[in-house]
């Protein structure tokens, strides 16, 4: 065991280790590296070395973990093939329903993310040196006695039973196919010993307990065990073997020799810090994007020749921003990381088929589909014309389309007899035929019959390739991945095992491998490295930017496991979590004195726009004894976008590019509120009082709708939508009204309330019977109740029965058109307006009352406008009928979505000042519309989440006005 002091001599040792094995021995060395990223670091680093040296260097094999069990396997004399991860995914799902066939059940339900846990689980067992018996025995021990009075403990009995038949029935299956997984390779080398046997081993990992990319006991025990291993050189930092190393590894490896060796170098890198005298030593940018911006800025302050790195717990999405941010500033970069399977493209493009299967061919997901560049669709020989998707979208939503193989081709041949809707039907036939194509997948059957399913679909509809060539390579790349894939699991399913299953248990196991699946993407243009915390280790740098210390990523968070508490699985040999952050803070201890020159550390204060707080190892930055650089954080424009924003002084263009440019200055200069919605008086016009309310909710959302007249996104719904919903409340509630009327009858007291139920549910029935039969059961609920609460109707009855009043009459969806007097604060005015009120109760005494219905909530206090507005046009209104005065005497929401729902006006206030009071913000909303002052000013910013015209609103605008 070699103890070096820094990072520095870490990578020297690795290169004198190598130096002392011969040429001819080299190619059967091995050094184990953390990652494909590390071992790339690696592979420059001894390059480099050999480079000063002014000698020749014969690489080793530079392999991670699995790499040295693939290595082990191509050594062994004539091995049974590897499983592959799918493969051993499929004999695990077989294994547990063996288990369960056994008259084993477990206390829960199998998914296939619990089994992929299930196999998780036993691996770390096989790699603890914990057989399945031990497992049963040593957790059977410890819950039975509790079992009987302690349900948890019973639970977890079973599950432990259960498991342990799983994982023996795993093991039978794993024999029965006459293939090997990691486990049975171990045992394998260990009797057989292997057929070229490898000279030397150099470990450069730390073990389990210290990191994710460690090796485990078991594969300690392998590598002393290996047969003609002439030597096992074990590399590690002072710090990693303080941090509780050394004690792990003398258990594992009783009387390994340690070897204590000076430093390489003469001093330490220096610090940078902020100097803002606020003594933090550590840089605070806004996110990461200004993080990066901040890299940028000091690359470009420095040398060409500078070595940089960019060193990350997580690389996303820090690689993302990169491949923006850096080409954009004209910085060139590379990595050696992967990024998920599951965020390129193509994997987007396969959810988009199981969500229109899954769906039952639904509206949304069958456009999205049809949408897709990763697909190509025809129509009668030629390609599907975007157009006629965009024309089938608006007939399917006009239709109330909510899914169907049937009757989606109904539609397609009932629209081809329509000029007008030809190009409609021909989106619809192309739907109704892909829906055909993926039939096998609508219903349960064999795996491999799903899958072929899918991967007959992928290749019949493959588009054409992009014309940029970047994109085309990455795009082919990402698809043949994600068809391996799924091609790989259908392999697996032929071998194994094929069960019958149905579709969103298949979906669920497609999206959990391409969730734990990589994709590489490889970039080495030269330039800043982005690297992670493992593959840092090994690199040699100038100058080493740490980001991203926040809490959560420094350390790395351990996932803790769903099966079993930690107090258990300590009991079968897990690791403390606080090893884990003992070796995190060596290894940033190590980190801060990786660089040559400088090093400097940055976390962020937003998320997402969301606040997070620093990691807790940004204390650790007061211990060191490094020498310190105070800087001030960089600043100005360094990306292209920046650049577009300033203003320029003088260029000599003329013509057409002068007024361009002309034009893009006077947009860049401060211009009042002419660019955030104040668009100049405008004439009086008639208004209607329910879009004056929408002009208090928001100026904006006046503006769209109204005065540019831009329609409202179009959505699906499985029942009525709310806007469809209030229509037919409010026509129900009229008709019932006309009846009662007729009747000769007048307040609905208590005296009248039995028949008015009896009206109101014979009066719901005819309504009912006119709706499509899909709505029919959820509005009768809605209307009438059921045994578990009172529907609308109810509710409203008994309203009236608390407020009778002394109705005379009642004009039911009364209209107001003209002109009516309201006071304002500078005195009468005369306003043109139009709008409907749902209920205007005339009362004995020339009284008013208004009334309002609302399926939701009552608007705020600020907003109201139709109660007082509607209130005072009927006064004027039937003083002028009748000719004698008539005075508003109440104003009430019925509000059904309200705890309380009959909401009055006044609210504790007489009614004549709270109708003076929406008198004044009607006149106030109508100069505003009057001036032109469509500012983004919502009265609930929270709103904005849900506005209908999200793309043309100036959000960046919001609270300016």
């Amino acid at each position: 065991m070699l103890n070096v002091p820094d990072l520095a001599t870490f990578q020297k040792t690795i290169g004198t280790c190598l130096g002392d094995t011969g040429p001819w021995n080299r190619r059967s060395t091995v050094v184990l590296v953390s990652s494909r990223g590390a071992a790339d670091q690696l592979r420059w680093t001894l390059e480099q070395q050999t480079l000063v040296a002014g000698t020749a260097l014969a690489l080793p094999r530079l392999l991670t973990r699995d790499g040295l069990y693939s290595e082990l396997h191509r050594r062994t004399h004539d091995p049974p093939p590897l499983l592959k991860a799918v493969e051993r995914l499929v004999c695990g799902w077989a294994a547990a329903n063996d288990a369960i066939a056994s008259g084993v059940e477990p206390p829960f339900r199998l998914r296939p993310g619990l089994v992929s846990q299930f196999l998780t689980l036993y691996d770390e067992l096989r790699r603890r040196h914990r057989s399945v018996d031990a497992f049963e025995r040593l957790l059977v021990a410890e819950l039975e006695p509790n079992a009987e009075f302690d349900r948890g403990a019973r639970r977890l009995l079973r599950q432990t039973r259960f498991l342990a038949a799983m994982f023996r029935a795993y093991e039978r299956r794993v024999a029965l196919s006459g293939q090997l997984d990691e486990h049975g390779l171990r045992e394998l080398v260990i009797d057989r010993g292997l057929r070229r046997p490898l000279h030397h081993v150099v470990v450069t990992v730390p073990d389990r307990a210290a990191g994710p990319d460690g090796l485990w006991s078991g594969d300690y025990d392998l590598l002393a065990r290996l047969p003609d291993v002439v030597r096992i050189d074990l590399v590690a930092t002072s710090g990693m073997l303080t941090a509780g190393m050394r004690e792990r590894l003398n258990d594992l490896l009783p009387g390994v020799n340690e070897t204590r060796l000076e430093s390489s170098r003469s001093g330490r890198p220096r610090l940078v810090v902020p100097a803002d005298g606020a003594g933090r030593r550590y840089f605070t940018w806004r996110d990461r994007e200004e993080e990066l911006l901040g890299i940028i800025r000091r690359v470009k302050q420095r040398s060409s020749g500078e070595r940089t790195a960019v060193v990350f717990q997580r690389p996303l999405p820090y690689l993302y921003l990169a491949g923006h941010l850096f080409p954009s500033a004209g910085v060139p970069f590379e990595t050696r990381d992967t990024f998920p399977l599951a965020a390129e493209p193509f994997a987007a493009a396969v959810d988009l088929v199981l969500s229109f299967v899954s769906s039952g061919h639904a509206r949304l997901p069958a456009i999205e589909l049809l949408r897709s560049p990763h697909f190509r669709f025809e129509c009668e020989g030629s390609l599907l014309d975007p157009s006629a998707v965009t024309e089938c979208d608006r007939a399917l939503l006009d239709a109330r389309y909510l899914g169907g193989r049937g009757e989606l081709r109904r539609l397609a041949t009932a629209w081809a007899a329509n000029a007008k809707d030809r190009r409609a039907s021909s989106a619809a036939f192309v739907a109704a035929t892909v829906a055909h194509e993926l039939d096998d997948l609508s219903q349960p059957g064999p795996s491999t019959s799903l899958l072929n399913c899918l991967l007959r679909f992928f290749e019949r509809h493959r588009a054409l390739p992009p014309a940029d060539p970047d994109i085309a390579s990455r795009e082919s790349r990402g698809r043949a991945a994600v068809v391996g894939l799924i091609r790989d699991l259908r392999d697996a399913h032929v071998l194994h095992d094929d069960p019958v299953v149905d579709l969103p248990a298949l979906a669920a196991t497609l999206r959990r491998l391409l969730e734990a699946a990589t994709f590489a993407m490889f970039s080495d243009t030269g330039g800043v490295t982005f690297l992670d915390v493992r593959a840092a280790r090994y690199g040699v740098f100038d100058s080493v930017s740490l980001v991203g210390l926040l809490d959560g990523e420094w350390p790395e968070r351990t996932r803790q496991s769903s099966l079993y508490p930690t107090s258990l699985l300590m009991q079968l040999g897990w690791s403390r979590d606080v090893e884990r952050l003992r070796a995190a803070r060596a290894g940033l201890a190590d980190l801060l004195g990786l660089a040559a020159d400088r090093v400097s550390v940055s976390t962020v204060s937003l998320e997402e726009d969301v606040v997070v707080a620093g990691s807790a190892l940004l204390e650790d930055l007061e211990d060191t004894n490094q020498p310190l650089v105070f800087e001030a954080p960089p600043k100005g424009r360094v990306t292209a976008e920046a650049g577009l924003a300033e203003v320029p002084d003088a260029v000599s263009l003329v013509g057409v590019s002068a007024e361009w440019l002309e034009l893009r200055r006077w947009r860049g200069v401060a211009t009042g509120n002419r660019h955030r919605g104040d668009v100049g008086p405008r004439p009086p016009a008639k208004y209607a009082v329910s879009g004056v309310e929408r002009y208090l909710s928001c100026p904006f959302k006046y503006f769209a709708s109204v005065v540019l007249k831009l329609g409202e996104e179009p959505d699906d719904e499985l029942t009525m939508s709310p806007r469809t919903r209030g229509r037919f409340v409010h026509e129900v509630f009229r008709a019932f009204f006309e009846r009662w009327q007729g009747e000769g009858l007048g307040d609905i007291d208590v005296e009248h309330l039995d028949r008015a139920r009896a009206l109101a549910r014979e009066v719901a029935e005819e309504r009912l019977a006119e709706l499509p039969a899909r709505d029919r059961p959820v509005e009768r609920i809605w209307l009438l109740g059921s045994p578990a609460g009172m529907g609308v109707f109810d509710r409203l009855l008994s309203l009236e029965a608390e407020h009778p009043d002394g109705v005379i009459d009642r004009l039911l969806e009364h209209r107001f058109d003209g002109d009516f007097q309201l006071e304002g604060v500078d005195g009468p005015r005369t306003v043109r307006l139009r709008g409907i009120a749902d209920r205007v109760d005339l009362l004995e005494g020339n009284r008013v009352r208004v009334i309002d219905y609302k399926t939701g909530r009552v608007p705020g206090r600020g907003r109201a406008l139709q109660l007082p507005v509607y209130g005072r046009c009927a006064e004027q209104e039937l003083t002028s009928r009748d000719g004698r005065p008539w005075s508003i005497d109440s104003a009430a929401y019925v509000a059904f979505g309200e705890a309380r729902p009959w909401v009055s006006l006044e609210r504790n206030q007489q009614i004549g000042k709270a109708v003076a009071q929406g008198e004044r913000r009607f006149l106030e909303a109508v100069d505003g519309i009057e001036r032109g002052q469509f500012l983004v000013r919502p009265d609930q910013p929270r709103l904005c989440a849900y506005c209908e015209y999200p793309t043309v609103c100036r959000k960046d605008y919001v609270g300016d006005g």
